[in-house]
């Protein structure tokens, strides 16, 4: 029901529905049938339709595409305001007081709003889960799946407004032993003797659940989750090609996605309750073991939302990555690595080691904390060098044979090497500017898929021509004279096509030649500080020990890069997603139920169906361009118009990578980064139309 200045006002309504309708038909903006429908729902009454036609009064165009999406949903028009207003007007013709009936009426929606807000919260103290999930990464999403699928009722917890994590941005691949694969030359000893190589280990059972686990998981990604992981690369330190990725998308996006989209039934179904922008402030326990977790709202609360609750369990699964952009009053990284924390950082501001504080609160114990990786290489941006946080480089160029460079123009090091080695040799060659080039040729180029066109567009690396060209550019910071840089490339030839070891003990030389005619790719890079090895102490269940008795606190477990103690001093490039998605996999498998009913068949559908698409409206590139603000921004991808306003701030890579092609056609940015079957979790509302 709806009041306007102390009466009801449902001609103007109707009135400002059909006046919008036909600017809109006159000007061909929508069709002769998308006319006659918001035409028969104005004058049906349709509640939500009038109500759009109040909001948007001043445009048209929003009007028209909200109106059209809302008739286009299954539940149909909403015709009944009608009939709701003949029931006001009638009590009030009886000597109700109109003004005492509207607040009853919106007291007793209020109370029920309320009352459903708590109820999907999970906020009610009645209505405990069998698990909570802190953190919604990779880590996070691998058990909350698992427990769903053995039909657990799951709250997931997550305190930015996005779903991922850190392991957005991983990019290079999941490593894995392939089963699938015929006459496979790696195997699960050769990949665990990789691992405790790279981490200066003689032995470690928590690394053998890393490698083992590798096996079935890879396999559960592909039947289960339905990703086809079907490209394999090697990294530095690893004996053989086992690093797995999608050729269609970034590696860490796709994953996150490709669970999403798994849980979405569950959410659907009420199974799955997912809490963003909320902040999970302490595990509680009682009678000896967990029994929920305190969480509040982060931000401004919206009205109706609640501004934090408990949700209560008896089992709670730790799943918040590491602490390397913990600059907080409290901050781990600068306890135990002071060092470091000069460094600049590609974590996500929410990388603060929230996990890590609630665990040792309980008593919990820790592992080799101490130990946090720097990588190698971190893109220099050339519009902000001193930025605290920096986009990775992805390992994966290297592994097709980029070269390192140092600002004169000579090699320094074995690229193919372990980070901890590469990074030290970086910050011994140029400790006060840290300042390094990666090279790549044509071929090595095209073989990094997405990642070369991507930062590309970003200005992170640039395409040189010539030799001469790539000089220049390199002269602008430091003295390269010529020789000496066609001199490394010609040595880096002559050694990688006699099949030896060079001066570094590099012996694997991929698409290793440089024609010295060009042309070049290459970016500056620095190292930055990027994962934390030391995290809480588990044993091979995943379960938190306590640090006194070294016992399993009952009811936590952790999953992902919160745990420590898995890698040693040093990470081996893709063993982060790996370990996200082997122990998150593992604590949801153990976590006992009362009844676990079989899993569901691979590629499970939401029952309730996908979303169909309303009327798309006509934008020109003109009115396109009107809509590249905060307030309103709209973007043209593969010929339709999206509104992404309200996806700003939950945006993964900020707000700032959305609005940089608000108003405009941002097809090309996109594929770079992103699949197009990304698009299915947003609608669009119009069709690009050249002028």
């Amino acid at each position: 029901q709806m009041f306007l200045h102390g009466k009801l006002d449902v001609v103007g309504l109707v009135d400002k529905a059909i006046g919008a309708t036909a600017q809109l038909a006159s000007a061909q903006r929508i069709d002769a049938q998308q006319e006659d429908d918001l035409i028969d729902a104005a004058l049906g009454g349709d509640a939500a339709v009038l109500l759009l036609a109040k909001h948007y009064r001043d445009d048209s165009v929003k009007f028209a595409r909200h109106a059209l999406r809302h008739l286009a949903q299954p539940h149909g028009p909403s015709i009944g305001m009608l009939s709701s207003i003949k029931e006001t007007t009638e009590g009030t013709t009886k000597g109700a007081n109109p003004k005492e009936a509207t607040k009853g009426r919106i007291e007793s929606e209020q109370e029920e709003q309320q009352k459903g807000n708590a109820e999907a919260a999970g906020t009610t103290e009645t209505e405990a889960v069998n698990c909570v999930v802190v953190g919604g990464g990779l880590a996070g999403l691998s058990a909350a799946l698992t427990l769903l699928d053995r039909g657990a009722t799951v709250t997931l917890i997550e305190k930015e407004g996005f779903i991922g994590g850190n392991s957005l941005w991983a990019s290079s691949g999941i490593n894995a032993v392939d089963s699938a694969l015929e006459n496979n030359p790696d195997s699960v000893e050769s990949f665990t003797n990789d691992t405790l190589k790279s981490g200066g280990l003689k032995s470690n059972p928590l690394i053998n659940v890393l490698t083992e686990g590798s096996v079935g998981t890879l396999e559960w990604l592909r039947g289960r989750v339905l990703l086809p992981l079907d490209k394999t690369s090697q990294l530095g330190g690893h004996s053989h090609p086992r690093t797995h990725r999608p050729s269609d998308g970034m590696a860490g996006i796709e994953l996150v996605r490709a669970l999403q989209k798994q849980t979405e039934p569950y959410i659907a179904s009420g199974k799955l309750v997912l809490l963003k922008k909320s902040r999970a402030e302490k595990v509680l326990e009682a009678e000896g073991r967990v029994a929920g977790v305190q969480w509040t709202r982060v931000g401004a609360v919206k009205p109706g939302e609640e501004p934090g609750g408990v949700v209560r369990t008896g089992e709670v699964v730790i799943a918040t990555g590491g602490y390397a952009n913990d600059h907080t009053e409290t901050s781990l990284l600068a306890k135990h690595r002071p060092d470091l924390v000069k460094f600049a950082t590609t974590n996500t501001k929410g990388t603060t080691g929230d996990g890590h504080k609630m665990a040792l609160a309980l008593g919990a114990d820790t592992r080799e904390m101490e130990h946090v990786q720097v990588h190698p290489t971190g893109f220099i941006n050339p519009r902000d060098h001193s930025a605290p946080t920096k986009t990775l480089c992805a390992e994966l160029l290297r592994g097709v044979g980029a070269l390192l460079l140092d600002r004169r123009g000579q090699r320094f090091a074995n690229e193919l090497g372990t980070r901890d080695y590469i990074s030290g040799e970086m910050i011994a060659r140029d400790p006060v500017e840290l300042d390094f080039v990666i090279l790549l040729n044509e071929a090595q180029a095209l073989l990094t898929d997405k990642h070369t066109p991507l930062y590309t567009k970003k200005g992170l690396m640039a395409k040189y021509e010539t030799l001469e060209d790539l000089r220049a550019w390199m002269g602008e910071r430091e003295d390269v004279d010529l020789t000496v840089l066609s001199r490394t490339l010609e040595k880096y030839n002559q050694v990688a096509a006699s099949g030896g070891q060079d001066e570094f003990g590099k012996v694997f030389f991929h698409n290793s030649f440089f024609n010295t005619s060009g042309p070049f790719y290459a970016g500056r890079v620095t190292p930055v500080v990027h994962y934390s090895m030391g995290g809480v102490a588990v044993d091979p269940q995943g379960r938190v020990l306590r640090e006194d008795t070294q016992q399993p606190i009952p009811g936590l477990r952790a999953a992902g890069e919160v745990i420590g103690g898995v890698h040693g001093k040093n990470r081996l490039g893709g063993n982060a997603l790996t370990e996200c998605a082997v122990f998150g996999r593992l604590v949801g498998s153990n976590i006992p139920l009362a009844s676990s009913p079989p899993e569901p068949e691979p590629g499970v559908k939401d029952p309730s169906g996908s979303m169909e698409k309303g009327g798309k409206v006509r934008i020109s590139p003109k009115e396109l361009a009107q809509h590249a603000s905060v307030e309103d921004c709209w973007v043209a991808l593969y010929g339709e118009v999206y509104d992404f306003t309200n996806f700003l701030e939950e945006h993964p890579a900020g707000a700032q990578s959305i609005l940089d092609y608000g108003g405009q056609d941002g097809t090309e940015i996109f594929k770079q980064v992103h699949s197009r079957n990304m698009l299915e979790d947003f609608q669009s509302f119009g069709i690009l139309v050249l002028e």
